[in-house]
């Protein structure tokens, strides 16, 4: 579940959300979420709708991990995959969306081994890993 408070009056209200998600992030005024299904979907932050959704990866268990820098969203699928008798997590790429329509801007190929977390600062996207180091990626100035 979302909740949304109202800072002036500290009102509580539940924003019905219609899918299973992981990871939220919000650009500017548009509410974005990562689903258990391998989507990016910007959400109604009223309402709870759906306004736009972008599928990311085909497979159902996928978790999408979100992080709003300026005017992107960046997304990293994360996959579990088979690893002896036991599952991993892995991830191919992190993926650039536009904040404001929701569509793709570009793609950064990269194999990461057990992915945790993406954080921004100064002008880089890092990667943490569970095993090995964090990872850095620098961004392109936005104008």
């Amino acid at each position: 579940k979302l909740f949304r408070v109202d800072l002036s009056t500290a009102e509580v209200t539940v924003v019905p959300i219609p899918q299973t998600f992981s990871d939220f992030a919000v650009a500017g005024d548009h509410l974005y979420i990562g689903t258990d299904l391998g989507e990016v979907a910007q959400i109604d932050p009223v309402t709870g709708a759906i306004v736009t959704s972008l599928r990311l990866d085909d497979r159902r268990d996928v978790s999408i991990s979100l992080l709003a820098q300026g005017s992107s969203i960046w997304a990293l699928p994360i996959r579990m995959v088979p690893f002896g008798s036991e599952y991993r997590l892995v991830s191919t790429e992190l993926v650039e969306i536009d904040g404001a329509t929701g569509a793709v801007r570009g793609r950064i190929q990269y194999q990461a081994s057990s992915p945790f977390d993406l954080w921004a600062t100064g002008g880089s996207l890092w990667l943490y890993q569970g095993i090995g180091p964090a990872v850095r990626f620098e961004l392109p100035r936005q104008e």
